[in-house]
């Protein structure tokens, strides 16, 4: 998507708002990204060689939420992916666990086998300390994906993914737990990567709950195994997405600010709202970037067993895709508050360009 503009701005005295005028002589006026949405769609998945361009969109110089929008640029695009696959459908979100039984409350040591934990590795003295900051997921044997906000802060610091974990306390390759309904144990292999390369969305925005998100380009390929595997992407039109009221679930460990001592991955099953429902529930505005879900049980502590950058999935014929990449939630652990997503299929551009680069 190409998208060019040379933006002039010129005060309208006592007026508020701010006039532009475009090279082919549109007037247009300084507005939020979000009563903009063709420019809004620009920024979430820029062409790599307009991304310069596009950061002369915005209006006043240290403001990137205000930008020039014309009448024709103010209607809300459709926008075609027309992007090859990003996931190998013989072996992407395919898990172990789907073969056997077991209780649906408990998770299986291969259940959600792309679920990463991002380590962080800061030097103190003579001793390095690590601790996992963030979830992510195994999108391919090279790329996960997870949230801007979880790296932003990190920019030089030493970060790694570890797959194939089901405790975190547990520093050996291996977790084993025993299987009382079969009275066998079962184990997996964790493996640690360095992370290559960190590729964080360019135009984050900050006072919205979008484009926070981003890519760790791994140092080496990736070894499936029952314990590691990818998830599959979706596009945007897949016949078979979820529909409000629809049941997906997420997957980690928990955010360490607020429970203390769990370390076993947990899951979770969670409710498919309305963007409506949820711009009404948090007073704030929700885009067609966003998915936001709510909880059906209230009064519960699951939704602290969460991490930032986590994933929200769904199956469909026993084959699993990741819809989100959770971006925020309140903290609170009473469920009355719902979680906001990025809605993956809205940035598979970005995705494929990015892993291009």
């Amino acid at each position: 998507m190409k998208l060019v503009f040379i933006l002039v701005c010129s005060a309208l005295g006592t007026v508020s708002a701010e006039e532009c005028t475009t090279n082919n002589g549109e007037v247009g006026t300084c507005t939020t990204l979000l009563e903009c949405p063709i420019i809004f769609a620009a920024l979430a998945n820029p062409n790599k060689s307009a991304i310069d361009i596009l950061d002369k969109h915005f209006c006043k110089p240290g403001k990137r939420d205000m930008v020039c929008c014309t009448k024709s640029s103010s209607k809300r695009p459709h926008i075609q992916h027309s992007i090859p696959n990003i996931s190998n459908r013989l072996y992407c979100g395919l898990q172990h666990s789907d073969d056997y039984f077991h209780p649906i409350n408990e998770v299986s040591i291969y259940e959600f086998p792309w679920l990463a934990l991002i380590i962080l590795h800061v030097n103190d003295k003579d001793e390095t300390r690590s601790f996992a900051i963030c979830s992510g997921t195994l999108i391919n044997e090279r790329y996960v994906l997870t949230s801007t906000d979880c790296l932003i802060k990190h920019n030089n610091d030493r970060i790694s993914v570890r797959l194939g974990k089901f405790r975190t306390e547990d520093k050996s390759r291996a977790d084993c737990v025993e299987n009382k309904m079969y009275n066998t144990s079962e184990c997996s292999d964790s493996a640690e990567y360095e992370v290559a390369k960190r590729i964080l969305h360019p135009h984050r925005i900050g006072f919205t709950y979008n484009n926070n998100i981003a890519l760790l380009r791994l140092a080496k390929n990736v070894q499936y195994s029952d314990a590691i595997r990818p998830i599959c992407l979706r596009e945007s039109d897949y016949p078979n997405s979820p529909t409000i009221g629809s049941t997906l679930f997420l997957s980690g460990w928990n955010d360490q600010f607020f429970v203390k001592g769990n370390t076993t991955k947990r899951k979770i099953s969670t409710t498919l709202i309305s963007n409506e429902q949820c711009s009404a529930l948090l007073r704030t505005t929700i885009t067609s970037y966003n998915i936001c879900t709510a909880n059906r049980r209230a009064n519960t502590e699951s939704q602290c067993y969460l991490d930032k950058g986590g994933p929200l999935v769904f199956s469909y014929k026993n084959q699993w895709f990741l819809e989100g990449v959770l971006s925020e939630f309140s903290g609170r652990c009473d469920n009355t508050v719902p979680l906001i997503f990025m809605r993956v299929s809205q940035y598979l551009e970005w995705i494929y360009d990015s892993m291009q680069e």
